[in-house]
């Protein structure tokens, strides 16, 4: 059964179980290291806006790698469910939209927020090959952000630094 909803999001097992686990290790170390924040309730938070905050201050010259880079996800931005009229759908964002460091990292949340959510298993939109390609560039993402140099503590902490 699980086999058979892996395979219907048409994503190479290995780089999903990456994704998985590189997103997970990057918010874990994002709150280890100090980009946290309370919900209403009170629960732990990423506060990914206070780290976009600090990545978008990063030299240019450092940024280069990521937004020079020809990505998919540059061009065809992961869509965002919605409800409208009572019906699920799909939201489009102006491809205009991801123009630097933080709207590209609010992509990688918007590609892990539909796939662990659920929004990808609608069979409305599942697109051979897209799914992949979004998951890919997420990753991608990932990796260069977390070796620029002004993440260093949060870095030292997603290497294994410090456990839980």
């Amino acid at each position: 059964m699980v086999e058979r909803i892996v395979e219907s999001l048409e994503i190479s097992e290995k780089i999903l179980l990456e994704f998985f686990v590189t997103f997970s290790r990057f918010e874990y170390a994002l709150k280890e290291s100090g980009f946290v924040r309370a919900d209403k309730k009170g629960d732990a938070q990423p506060d990914w806006d206070k780290f976009i905050s600090l990545v978008s201050r990063e030299e240019y010259t450092a940024l280069m790698s990521i937004l020079n880079r020809e990505l998919y996800i540059t061009d065809s931005p992961p869509k965002k469910q919605i409800v409208r009229n009572g019906k699920l759908q799909w939201s489009d964002l102006p491809k205009s939209g991801i123009k630097n460091v933080g709207s590209l990292l609010n992509a990688v949340r918007r590609v892990r927020n539909n796939l662990f959510h659920g929004g990808k298993f609608s069979t409305d939109y599942n697109c051979e090959s897209r799914n992949q390609r979004l998951v890919t560039d997420a990753l991608t993402i990932l990796k260069e952000v977390i070796n620029l140099p002004s993440v260093n503590s949060i870095r030292a902490v997603f290497n294994l630094g410090q456990y839980a």
